[in-house]
């Protein structure tokens, strides 16, 4: 397999960074680097008819855009788009079968966020149809696009979410994962129909310096697999977490959002029947991977394959 790392790393953070000799050696895959800038490039290169297709299919099918004249305008929708219809032709031509894109901050700031990259390239479709889902990691973190891949393919080809380990709620054994501008859209009611996904989907105007559209939902409830491949002092750990996709009562939503104020996110709220101190304890990293199901006993059976030590947290407790 080939994976594609656009950018270096992001924001200083170390938890993403990789090897290329021990991913080859450890995994079979080989790492092509491409220079982010490549995708600002194509993306003045792409066709007017593909981002006017995909422009309308948007405004006819999200549940609303928030256009405010200022942080989102067509125009900004239009070049996030041209920047994902450029990606996916950067990936079909070199043949990459998943990536991570650095992003923050050069493009965030300079240019615009890749957040429609992030919501549709790890999905099932697009405005041109079905289509095969890409892997997408944040922040250029070549792990958890490793973790993506290795759901994906345990789980059959499944779309996988990426998000930030951002807030407990212990009270209510639950996790919140929110991502810094757009889940697998997917997940927005976990529907191989696009159109019932996306009514759920909100485009608000993103908070970073280069304006843009975020999308914005609440991942839709049921079983989910969370998963994590980290290092320390070099050798591979994975973490294994069951989970279940929760909506949380309007209270508790409604003090998340209060707490977080204009920076509305787009979320899944994980519950947990396991220890979530010894869960933070345990991960070594900021950001967590999961697929729709239960995969517990698949990606136990890939690390002792691979011979990487592994903690499990499900409902019958730890192991590992």
């Amino acid at each position: 397999m080939v994976f594609g790392m656009f950018g270096g790393r992001s924001l200083g953070i170390d938890t993403g960074t990789i090897d290329p000799m021990q991913w080859r050696a450890m995994f079979g895959v080989d790492v092509e680097h491409i220079d982010q800038l490549e995708i600002i490039r194509r993306a003045d290169l792409v066709l007017d008819q593909p981002v006017e297709d995909t422009m309308k299919w948007l405004s006819e099918n999200v549940n609303r855009i928030d256009y405010d004249g200022n942080k989102l305008t067509p125009e900004k929708l239009a070049f996030q788009i041209r920047c994902y219809l450029a990606t996916k032709e950067i990936i079909k031509e070199k043949e990459l079968d998943f990536v991570a894109i650095k992003c923050m901050p050069d493009l965030s700031t300079h240019y615009v966020p890749q957040c429609i990259s992030a919501a549709f390239l790890p999905g099932p479709y697009d405005a041109q149809g079905s289509k095969e889902p890409v892997a997408m990691a944040c922040e250029a973190d070549g792990d958890g696009a490793l973790t993506m891949e290795i759901l994906k393919q345990v789980s059959g080809g499944k779309p996988v979410l990426f998000g930030d380990l951002s807030y407990i709620n212990e009270s209510l054994s639950t996790i919140y994962i929110p991502n810094c501008g757009a889940l697998c859209t997917w997940y927005a009611a976990r529907s191989d129909h696009p159109n019932e996904n996306l009514k759920n989907i909100q485009l608000r105007p993103a908070v970073r310096p280069g304006g843009g559209a975020i999308t914005y939902f609440t991942a839709a409830p049921g079983p989910i697999t969370l998963a994590r491949l980290y290092r320390k002092a070099g050798k591979y750990f994975m973490v294994i977490i069951s989970g279940e996709a929760i909506d949380l009562t309007p209270q508790d939503l409604n003090e998340f959002v209060q707490a977080r104020d204009a920076h509305q996110l787009p979320t899944a709220f994980i519950k947990v029947n396991a220890d979530i101190n010894e869960i933070l304890g345990t991960i070594g990293s900021n950001h967590i991977s999961g697929v729709a199901g239960l995969y517990i006993n698949e990606i136990v059976h890939f690390c002792e394959l691979l011979e990487i030590e592994y903690k499990v947290f499900s409902d019958a407790g730890s192991q590992g």
